[in-house]
């Protein structure tokens, strides 16, 4: 299930928005997190959202979570990684930020168009 939420609560970040996707796992490799990715993106964008920004975790050390490479495919870039933040089941965890800018909303500049 696709969630949106604001990035930041100050006003100058209000084209910025928060998105998360959640699947059963049952649900995974059939193509649907794309797909309500795909929708959730394009909402966005009619909305006037600026930069879209996907926080995701993967193992320390391991290679990136499919959802990583989802967000890749769908021109997120990795904006950083914080090794080791999170700890759960015995296991270290990273969390990987990324970002994308949307279609007609170029970065850099004074913000108008």
């Amino acid at each position: 299930m696709p969630r949106v939420a604001p990035w930041k609560t100050r006003s100058a970040y209000r084209y910025c928005v928060e998105e998360s996707i959640y699947l059963a796992p049952w649900a995974t490799g059939r193509r649907l997190g794309g797909a309500l990715l795909d929708r959730t993106l394009a909402e966005c964008a009619r909305l006037g959202i600026r930069e879209v920004i996907a926080v995701l975790t993967s193992e320390t050390g391991a290679p990136d979570s499919g959802s990583c490479h989802l967000h890749r495919r769908r021109e997120f870039e990795v904006a950083g990684r914080l090794l080791g933040v999170g700890f759960e089941h015995e296991t270290s965890l990273d969390t990987i930020i990324m970002q994308r800018a949307l279609p007609d909303h170029p970065r850099g500049g004074n913000g108008t168009k």
